[in-house]
């Protein structure tokens, strides 16, 4: 059963990191787990990149696909 679209606007501020981002999004259920993905931002160089701002994000999402909303 397809779980419900759940959007959700994160807003990144200065100075965040990504463990912080990775917290909020999994508390708003956008990801399942903080860790897991903050570990991905971090393998694949997207942390140093992500941008100051609000995004729009879905809980059916990739984790590429969140880490390109939040890198551009």
């Amino acid at each position: 059963m397809e779980k419900e679209a759940s959007t959700y606007t994160i807003k990144v501020k200065t100075n965040m990191n990504t463990a912080e981002i990775a917290d909020l999004l999994s508390k708003e259920k956008i990801i399942d787990d903080a860790a897991e993905f903050e570990a991905y931002m971090n393998d694949r160089d997207f942390s140093k990149k992500i941008q100051i701002g609000e995004f729009v994000v879905t809980n059916n999402m990739t984790y590429r696909q969140l880490a390109n909303t939040l890198t551009h």
